[in-house]
């Protein structure tokens, strides 16, 4: 199955392979590989099977990302995709569980009444 991407807009054809790229890591990177090269060649592989990506370009936008996704942890995000402008939604890849919170509870907790969570003059 080749699924290719419409290069009529670069940056936003670079961006939706790069979203991709992290997509794939993030589900993929908790399965005990050897060596993060060998994640880095799966996603490369993922990218030039699913997405129609030559080879050398699906290797240098899976590094990027790699490096990328380790800088941060590599851990917990927000799902932007399944989250709305009422509910977020929280994963953590390295446990697979996944969590909606109510965008007013965040609001209620962090925002309007942090409590001791908020540094003085932080707020």
């Amino acid at each position: 199955m080749n699924n290719q991407l419409p290069t009529n807009n670069m940056t936003d054809y670079r961006s939706t392979l790069e979203t991709a790229a992290m997509d794939f890591l993030r589900r993929n990177h908790h399965q005990h590989l050897s060596t993060d090269q060998e994640l880095v060649n799966r996603t490369t592989d993922h990218l030039r099977k699913f997405h129609g990506v030559e080879e050398n370009s699906a290797a240098a936008i899976a590094g990027r990302v790699h490096e990328t996704f380790s800088a941060a942890g590599g851990h917990r995000y927000l799902d932007i995709a399944n989250s709305n402008e009422s509910t977020a939604v929280l994963t953590d890849p390295a446990t697979g569980l996944t969590y909606r919170l109510p965008v007013a509870l965040i609001f209620r907790v962090l925002i309007d009444d942090p409590g001791p969570l908020c540094p003085s003059g932080a707020h």
